[in-house]
């Protein structure tokens, strides 16, 4: 069985996992009239989550359904001492805050944050325990990964929570007024690169006016996309659901060399994720020599300036590549490095480097060379801009690694360790170190691929 969503209505979800375990999202399950009679006393449940206090999200009564079944509850930390308060038993509430994740019932369930102030109503006209609301990003057995955001307005660290998270489902509120509206929801499918989206939150209330229809009008560019606006009690079978066509090797070799578009973005978060490794050990390797000014050529989207900056509170980092859409997305992401002046990024070619003579401590290229098609050419620039003695470090992957990928078989120059030092030999450089490391990283239909790569740091002469 693959994954099941059922919209019970208003803002309340239920789960079913693959193994069966039934997850209730936000119940307000006693009293709300947006259930249809057919589908209410649904108070079975193996886990509970709660985004926040309001009480068409936190069932004033609570107590009494935990007190029916033996669920776990997961809640915003608020929420979670107002149980405590309250006389739920401790071993029923696990604790997590946002950032957190935990596995629970063969899910992993990560807290995140959201836009939205809350309370808890402990009468009609009394509130206490004020508090920020959070989101949940659930990731089950079947991959299926679900945003659910419970009241929330659009934020830019929804880019990150695509990002780190990947959801491909994104329970959404649209209503407007209290929430995202549908403009502002359009922004947030773009920001979290998802591709089915489920509206909630709308209709049920006079206020709360969006509609899905606005959303499908405002959404009409994002290709492959699909709004599920499910009826109250209806379910959405996640096996359906069509997944994003993957594209060619061409293309995403292309990608790999010039990321343009919101492919290219795509391609360069999944780079992130892939070349971390890579891109730490070849900086750590650098470290160890003088010198505080470095130009990293290939930057990408700048994801690891902020760490390195931070290991080197004396460091100057400039970011070089060919792609526009890369020295903006750096830019994006660095704005408060490059306001304390320790940061700046250049769009530009390694073979034409637009810097004066001798201006570079250090130079770092990580799954660069591949691209150069004159591999002379990159290193006498890089040679030119290095003050005398400075230091390069290439972090490349080895001939029998990339070979595995499909993708460099277009416009890819491959190498071998070796073949990379008889290159610095040539071009004015004595190869100082090399470390070789093993890695190994999934492939698509379960299996495990070698991506073993080399770490050599030369030395201007």
């Amino acid at each position: 069985m693959r994954t099941q969503i059922q919209f019970l209505g208003h803002a309340t979800f239920r789960v079913i996992t693959p193994e069966g375990k039934i997850i209730l999202i936000d119940p307000w399950l006693r009293g709300n009239p947006f259930i249809p009679e057919a589908f209410r006393g649904q108070e079975e449940a193996d886990l509970i989550l709660i985004t926040h206090g309001h009480d068409d999200h936190f069932d004033a009564g609570i107590r009494d359904i935990l007190a029916k079944n033996q669920a776990i509850v997961v809640a915003n930390p608020i929420c979670r001492w107002f149980l405590l308060e309250n006389n739920v038993d401790s071993s029923r509430i696990e604790p997590i805050n946002m950032g957190g994740t935990i596995v629970l019932l063969d899910v992993k369930v990560t807290m995140v944050n959201a836009l939205h102030s809350s309370h808890i109503n402990v009468t009609e006209d009394k509130m206490t325990h004020p508090h920020p609301a959070v989101d949940f990003v659930l990731h089950l057995s079947d991959d299926v990964r679900i945003y659910f955001a419970g009241d929330t307005g659009v934020f830019g660290d929804m880019q990150l929570i695509g990002e780190i998270y990947k959801p491909n489902v994104a329970a959404l509120p649209i209503g407007d007024r209290y929430t995202m509206g549908p403009l502002e929801a359009s922004y947030a499918i773009k920001l979290l690169n998802v591709l089915h989206v489920i509206p909630f939150h709308y209709g049920t209330y006079p206020h709360l006016v969006g509609t899905p229809q606005e959303l499908r009008a405002l959404t009409a560019d994002i290709e492959d996309l699909q709004i599920h606006a499910l009826k109250a009690g209806e379910m959405l079978d996640c096996a359906v659901l069509p997944q994003r066509t993957l594209p060619s090797p061409e293309v995403i070799a292309a990608q790999l060399r010039m990321p343009s578009g919101d492919l290219g973005k795509a391609v360069a978060a999944k780079m992130n994720e892939g070349n971390a490794p890579m891109n730490r050990a070849t900086y750590k390797l650098l470290e160890a020599s003088t010198g505080n000014d470095w130009l990293e050529i290939g930057m990408g989207n700048g994801f690891f300036v902020g760490e390195l900056l931070a290991i080197h509170p004396h460091m100057h980092y400039t970011g070089l590549d060919s792609s526009p859409l890369m020295v903006e997305e750096s830019i994006r992401r660095n704005v408060a490095h490059i306001a304390s002046g320790r940061a700046s990024f250049r769009s530009g070619h390694s073979d034409h480097l637009p810097f004066n003579d001798v201006v570079f401590d250090k130079v770092v290229a990580v799954n660069v060379v591949y691209f150069w098609e004159n591999p002379a050419a990159d290193l006498a620039e890089i040679h030119r801009v290095l003050r005398p003695y400075g230091r390069l470090a290439l972090g490349v992957r080895t001939r029998e690694a990339m070979q595995t990928m499909p993708f460099t078989a277009s416009g890819f120059t491959l190498y071998e360790p070796y073949e990379v030092e008889n290159l610095l030999r040539a071009n004015g450089f004595v190869v100082e170190e090399q470390a070789f490391h093993e890695e190994s990283q999934p492939a698509p239909g379960g299996a495990i691929m070698r991506s073993d790569f080399v770490v050599i740091v030369a030395r201007k002469v």
